[in-house]
């Protein structure tokens, strides 16, 4: 079988090592509403920091995006995927993304009701 993604906005920040590191962790902080020391860990081995992740700690490149997906979980993604699966939304197309989703959810919620009183 194929499918595609639903159509989704995401927040996302590239992580440009120490060009960008406080820009990052505002983002994480922002989004997240928590210490971003909860979801970002300076590792001096690597010189690098992992993101906790739902899946465990993954170790941020220099160039990888981090990304908060749609249950507010955070985690990096390689440039060239992030490239291939996501492109820039501008107002009109958020509002139009976020329209649809609406639309899809008052479906469900009405088969959901019509199935409980059948």
């Amino acid at each position: 079988m194929k499918y595609r993604k639903k159509p989704v906005v995401i927040d996302a920040i590239q992580y440009l090592r120490e060009k960008n590191i406080h820009a990052v962790m505002d983002f994480v902080e922002k989004l997240s509403g928590e210490d971003n020391s909860k979801t970002l860990i300076y590792d001096v081995c690597s010189n690098e920091y992992v993101v906790i992740t739902l899946e465990g700690q993954m170790l941020l490149s220099d160039g990888d995006y981090i990304i908060r997906g749609v249950k507010g979980e955070f985690y990096p993604c390689k440039p060239d995927i992030f490239e291939l699966t996501y492109e820039k939304a501008d107002n009109e197309t958020v509002k139009a993304v976020q329209s649809t989703l609406d639309a899809v959810n008052r479906v469900n919620n009405m088969q959901s009701f019509a199935n409980s009183i059948i």
